[in-house]
C-alpha cells in the first residue's frame, strides 16, 4: 500500500520515472493490485511520439482523428460516432456543425506532457477549442470509450452553441450531464461536504476551478457541484433549456445572470439554492 501511495503521488505530480519504480517494486513483489497494468502503462515513457491521421464523416461534421501512436479502429470509431450522436441527441442537431480534431495519446504521461496548459491528473480528457485530446489505457473498454468522447465533445457542443461564452463551470456540468453522470455521482460523499461547509457557491466555481485544477477533492466537489446545478437547470427545462441557455450567451455583451434569469425563470442563487436543499434532503 505504501508503494502503491508513492507511486501515485509521483505520478501525479508528474514525476514519472520515480513513479514507475514503485510500481515496478510492486510488480516485482507480485502483490494482487488489480489495476496496476493500468498504473504502469499510464507513466511509461512513449517515445518520440509518431502522428497517425483518419478522416470521419458524421452528419453535419468533419473530424480529423490524429494518433500518436497505432491508429485505433473499429471500436474506438464506433464509440466516437455513438458518442456524437448521444451529444447531438441532448443538445440538438445544431450543436455538432462544423468541424473538430480528436487526438488519441498512446498514453496519460503523453496526454498530460502535450494535451494542454494545467492538463490535471484526474482527468481523462481535454477540450480546448475545436480539438479535444483522449488517451489509451490497457483497460479502456467501449463503454469508457463513448463515456469519456461524449464528455470530451459535449464540451465542443457547449462552445459552439455559447460562442465560447459559457462558464468553464457549466461547460463542465453539462459535459456531465451529457454523460450520464448523474446515475452515478457519489452524492453522500457530496452531502458530507455539504454539510460541513465545504461547498462554495456555483457562482465562484470558475474559481476554485482554476486555482483547484490539480487538487483531486476540490476539483471533485466544483465538478459534482457543477452538475448538480446542471441537473437542477434540465430539471426545471429539460436538455432543450440547457440549449436555449447556450444559445443566448453568443452575445460577449450578455450578462450571464440575466440569462440564466430569464431563460430558466429563476436567478443562480435559486437555482444553487434549490440542489443544495435537494441534496441535504436525499439523506438521513
Amino acid at each position: 500500500a505504501d508503494l502503491l501511495a508513492l507511486g501515485d503521488l509521483y505520478a501525479g505530480a508528474g514525476q514519472y520515472d520515480r513513479a514507475l519504480e514503485y510500481y515496478r517494486r510492486i510488480e516485482t513483489a507480485g502483490a494482487p493490485v488489480p489495476d496496476l497494468a493500468d498504473r504502469i502503462a499510464a507513466v511509461l515513457d512513449p517515445g518520440p511520439l509518431t502522428e497517425h491521421n483518419k478522416s470521419i464523416d458524421l452528419p453535419g461534421s468533419h473530424l480529423e482523428v490524429r494518433h500518436f501512436g497505432p491508429i485505433l479502429d473499429g471500436e474506438f470509431e464506433t464509440a466516437l460516432k455513438a458518442a456524437w450522436l448521444r451529444v447531438r441527441a441532448a443538445l440538438g442537431d445544431e450543436a455538432l456543425q462544423g468541424p473538430l480534431l480528436v487526438t488519441v495519446y498512446p498514453n496519460r504521461r503523453a496526454f498530460r506532457e502535450n494535451a494542454g496548459y494545467r492538463v490535471g491528473s484526474m482527468v481523462k480528457g481535454n477540450y480546448t477549442l475545436g480539438h479535444a485530446s483522449v488517451f489509451q489505457a490497457p483497460s479502456h473498454t467501449a463503454l469508457e470509450w463513448v463515456a469519456v468522447l461524449t464528455h470530451e465533445i459535449a464540451h465542443h457542443a457547449v462552445a459552439r452553441l455559447s460562442g465560447g461564452q459559457a462558464p468553464r463551470w457549466l461547460s463542465e456540468g453539462v459535459a456531465r450531464y451529457v454523460e450520464g453522470d448523474s446515475a452515478v455521482v457519489d452524492r453522500a460523499r457530496l452531502r458530507a461536504r455539504l454539510q460541513a461547509g465545504a461547498l462554495q457557491p456555483t457562482g465562484r466555481l470558475d474559481e476554485v476551478m482554476d486555482r483547484a485544477w490539480n487538487d483531486a477533492v476540490t476539483i471533485l466537489d466544483a465538478r459534482d457541484e457543477a452538475l448538480l446545478a446542471v441537473e437542477e437547470m434540465a430539471r426545471r427545462h429539460g436538455s432543450g433549456g440547457l440549449t436555449e441557455l447556450l444559445v443566448r450567451m453568443v452575445n460577449p455583451s450578455a450578462d450571464f445572470g440575466a440569462v440564466v434569469r430569464s431563460t430558466l425563470g429563476a436567478d443562480l442563487a435559486e437555482i444553487d439554492a434549490a440542489w443544495r436543499a435537494l441534496l441535504a434532503g436525499e439523506g438521513p
